[in-house]
């Protein structure tokens, strides 16, 4: 009878981990799939995992460390002009302080303000598209499990060129000037040691430059979530997803599952609707540095006209607050 009850406790707790996970997929299957393809859609990352920052500014600090971080990424290898991303970021905690939640003897920091800088380059044939982005994130402590909520906003600036130079042929009237704007972004991001949830809209000004370029860059939706189920001291399965929406062009998501061996080496899969199949892995060296690699091929339509997609990424983090740690972290 003990065992029957032991048994029975055990099962209820894995299917409602499992429930969980379904349900953050499921939420993100609800966004409505556009139909009229006219935008321009912003650059695709595959390692967006360990590269939340590009997508949500309220995640800006939220692990209480300084955190610096890059990827390069050579997207569809096999055709001439294929798009090339490389993204850099920093991003620290500034101003802490305690609140009514806090423990004695621990020092959490879960409140306060954070800041950073991220810089993106990214170039398609002859275009150029360069932003540099400020976030500032505000982080508060829901509850004394630890549930917390962050509130972010990025300022971005942006230059788009393209070099017309070899391809104007005998036309005379081309145009090369680069053209730059001012915007901003803005997101909101929970999240608890074994989850997250988060929602962001960036480019909300937008801009127009179909006369010259052909080119309309319009608002961005993101919705990200993951969930991690320790199955013992060695072994973590997580989740992760991620959707986007633009006005204009196809629905977009992506599904990574993955495995974190020992707290040290992370390994999964991916796989983007209609679009890729992917696969990564990373390791963390001396405590405070991580290396990775992600290597993803094209299904669908493309699969026989561009070649794979190769990726680096590396992360270094640092502690900025003297604190104990109270928990692992399972996410970035």
């Amino acid at each position: 009878m003990v065992n029957f009850l032991k048994r029975n406790i055990f099962s209820q707790i894995v299917v409602n981990d499992y429930l969980k996970i379904v349900l953050v997929c499921t939420i993100f299957f609800l966004f409505i799939f556009p139909n009229k393809i006219s935008a321009q859609q912003e650059f695709v990352n595959g390692y967006y995992m360990f590269n939340p920052l590009a997508y949500n500014p309220a995640i800006t600090g939220v692990n209480d460390r300084l955190i610096i971080s890059g990827i390069g990424r050579e997207q569809w290898t096999g055709l001439n002009g294929a798009p090339s991303t490389q993204f850099f970021n920093f991003h620290t905690p500034v101003f802490a302080w305690f609140d009514r939640y806090d423990r004695m003897g621990h020092v959490d920091y879960p409140t306060g303000l954070s800041t950073g800088l991220t810089v993106l380059h990214d170039a398609i044939g002859p275009t150029q598209y360069t932003r540099i982005s400020v976030p500032v994130a505000a982080r508060v402590r829901l509850s004394r499990s630890g549930i917390r909520l962050s509130l972010g906003l990025s300022f971005d600036g942006s230059r788009f060129s393209q070099d017309l130079e070899g391809l104007r042929g005998d036309e005379e009237n081309y145009l090369d000037e680069p053209r730059n704007f001012l915007d901003f972004s803005t997101g909101i991001y929970a999240y608890h040691t074994n989850w997250f949830a988060g929602f962001s809209v960036s480019n909300i000004r937008g801009f127009d430059l179909t006369d010259e370029y052909g080119y309309k860059f319009v608002p961005h939706y993101y919705a990200m979530g993951g969930y991690a189920y320790e199955l013992n001291d060695d072994l973590v399965l997580r989740l992760t997803t991620m959707a986007t929406v633009v006005v204009g062009t196809p629905f977009t998501m992506t599904i990574t599952p993955a495995a974190i061996i020992k707290n040290n080496i992370e390994t999964g899969l991916s796989y983007r609707c209609n679009d890729m199949i992917g696969a990564f892995c990373s390791f963390t060296l001396w405590h405070n540095v991580k290396l990775g690699y992600w290597y993803e091929y094209p299904i669908g339509i493309k699969m026989n006209e561009v070649g794979s997609t190769h990726e680096v990424m590396f992360q270094l983090m640092f502690d900025r607050f003297k604190k104990k740690v109270v928990s692992p972290r399972y996410f970035w």
